[in-house]
């Protein structure tokens, strides 16, 4: 009889990838995940698992190169974020529908977001379930928050990076934690992704993104290599993306020691940076990797 697991999957960004190879591992494991929730790619990922897509967006995601995630990116001058994030939950719409509901899936989900208003979690144990996941995936200053039941929704990860506590209740015998936000404590791939080398026309067009994206947050890669402003500039919103991580690491702390899972993975922040989509394939077996690793230990020792 297989093991039942109640997973919480934290906020990253493209590390939340890494959760991908989590579940890969439980399953090859024959581990029965049985409840699950989940704070912004974190939720992304487990409300797809519990929708029963995780394999065709796994696909999806492994065939993404740079090009295609630079495509994926609109950018706005919305003061209240410079990406709107249309074009790229318009893909995961793919997987859901438009009327997919949380009451609907096929395991126990919670999505958390932030509401600005009340300055409180916004928990989705019901309702929509894309609804859910945009509004848990609109990081501050970044993606554009959403407007739902005349609130402003943005990022859970403000409030809850690592919603342990929000788990639905279940009879699963191991809890498991992933943070893929971690500090310099967290686990890191060996290797880099190696990618292609771009044509002239994605040269152009990566060129103009990362000034873009530089000139906004200045702490990204480009071709493999970071760049002087990476490490000598700073400004408006490299200051509150760090004290955004700063905030939640302290939040995960707080978490942890409040609801200790069984099993705790842990993935740096150095892994891989927010909009690193085409490093799909490394992520995936990294978790793979890590979650196989946790798992042994956890079974030699129970």
């Amino acid at each position: 009889m297989p093991k039942k697991v109640a997973l919480s999957l934290s906020a990253g960004g493209a590390r939340g990838l890494v959760h991908i190879g989590v579940i890969h591992e439980l399953q090859r494991r024959n581990y029965e995940i049985v409840a699950i929730s989940g704070t912004s790619m974190g939720a992304v990922v487990g409300g797809v698992f519990a929708a029963g897509e995780l394999s065709a967006f796994t696909e999806w995601v492994k065939g993404l190169d740079k090009l295609d995630v630079l495509k994926l990116i609109d950018f706005t001058f919305s003061v209240q974020g410079f990406i709107k994030g249309d074009r790229v939950f318009k893909e995961i719409k793919n997987f859901l529908g438009d009327d997919l509901t949380i009451e609907q899936l096929k395991i126990p989900f919670v999505a958390v977001a932030a509401c600005l208003e009340r300055g409180d979690a916004q928990v989705f144990e019901s309702g929509n379930l894309y609804t859910a996941l945009r509004a848990s995936m609109a990081i501050p200053t970044v993606l554009t928050p959403i407007l739902f039941e005349q609130k402003t929704l943005v990022d859970g990860g403000i409030v809850a990076p690592l919603p342990l506590q929000w788990l639905p209740k279940s009879d699963a015998a191991i809890v498991i934690a992933v943070d893929v936000n971690a500090d310099e404590k967290g686990a890191v791939m060996e290797k880099p992704s190696k990618q292609p080398k771009p044509n002239s026309f994605q040269k152009k067009f990566e060129t103009k993104f990362w000034g873009k994206v530089e000139e906004l947050w200045p702490f990204g890669e480009k071709d493999g290599e970071v760049s002087k402003q990476k490490e000598n500039k700073t400004n408006y919103m490299n200051l509150a993306l760090r004290s955004f991580d700063i905030m939640q690491n302290y939040l995960t702390d707080i978490a942890l020691e409040k609801h200790p899972p069984d099993i705790i993975i842990k993935v740096g922040r150095n892994a891989a940076d927010t909009f690193d989509f085409f490093k799909a394939k490394e992520l995936i077996a990294f978790g793979e990797d890590l979650a196989a690793k946790a798992l042994d230990e956890y079974e030699s020792n129970n």
